[in-house]
C-alpha cells in the first residue's frame, strides 16, 4: 500500500479547504478537464502524477462525482513552460451531459 507524503497531505488539506467556499451545490457528473501546468523551474516531472493528484482532490471535494473515466470523459494535460513568478495549474472543468 502507498501512503501518500506528508507534504502531500499537508497540501492536500490547504487545497481543501481553499476550496470549500466555491464547491457546487451538486457535485459534476460527467465533465471534461483541461489542466495547463506552468512550472518553477526547468526541473522534469510527471504531468499524470500531478494531473491525479488534483483529480483526487476534486472528487474528495465534491466538485465532481469520481475522477473515473465515466465522470471524467476528456482529459487534457499542457505543460505551457516555466513562470519562475507565479507557477501555477489553472484547470477548466466543463459539465457536459449524457446523450
Amino acid at each position: 500500500m502507498l501512503l501518500p507524503s506528508e507534504n502531500y497531505r499537508v497540501w492536500h488539506e490547504e487545497q481543501s479547504w481553499l476550496i470549500k467556499s466555491s464547491v457546487p451545490v451538486k457535485p459534476i457528473e460527467r465533465c471534461e478537464i483541461e489542466m495547463s501546468f506552468y512550472a518553477p523551474d526547468k526541473r522534469s516531472a510527471d504531468l499524470d502524477n500531478k494531473a491525479g493528484s488534483l483529480l483526487d482532490l476534486f472528487r474528495d471535494n465534491k466538485i465532481i462525482v469520481d475522477d473515473n473515466w465515466f465522470v471524467c470523459r476528456d482529459l487534457h494535460l499542457v505543460f505551457c513552460g516555466v513562470d519562475k513568478l507565479n507557477p501555477r495549474c489553472e484547470v477548466v472543468i466543463k459539465e457536459i451531459s449524457y446523450e
